[in-house]
């Protein structure tokens, strides 16, 4: 026979029994009232929100993915152009194109990279390519090769 006081050692269950001084009825009576307790003060405060996400976070990030993958094709590269573009291995940037979003370091250089606009790429509005770069030219003119040996051997002498 067990002492009194002495703990039952046959299972987990009767251990926790044995230990748990609250009443089986009250206990189920406080699990059930405590996804109300935010609604005492007035309005939910929203502890019950639910932790998975969204279908539109879903649906957010398949259309960003897909213009991602857009974008590039646009540009005529494949996938490894990209990756190395943007100096990362091939099968990593796979990733961004399939699985996961492309980390927010990476969007602008993205952007530039693949010649769109960094609110398309995000929102999908707006015109997709940007305007192409001005070609950029010196106003410098180059001095003629002569004129710089010439003026090397000046120095030397």
């Amino acid at each position: 026979m067990r002492e009194p006081g002495e703990v039952p050692q046959s299972s987990t269950i009767a251990l926790n029994d044995f230990k748990s001084a609250m009443r089986a009825s009250l206990g189920q009576s406080v699990l059930n009232r405590k996804a109300h307790v935010s609604l005492d003060c007035g309005l939910p405060l929203g502890q019950n929100v639910r932790m998975a996400e969204s279908e539109t976070e879903t649906e957010y990030k398949q259309a960003f993915m897909r213009r991602i993958a857009e974008a590039r094709v646009a540009l005529g590269w494949k996938q490894w152009q990209m990756a190395e573009a943007l100096g990362m291995p091939q099968d990593k940037y796979k990733q961004y194109e399939s699985r996961s979003l492309l980390p927010h370091h990476l969007v602008r250089r993205f952007c530039l990279i693949a010649r769109v606009d960094m609110e398309w790429l995000m929102t999908g509005q707006g015109k997709m390519k940007l305007a192409p770069l001005p070609e950029i030219t010196p106003d410098i003119k180059p001095e003629p090769r002569v004129a710089k040996a010439k003026r090397a051997r000046k120095k030397v002498a």
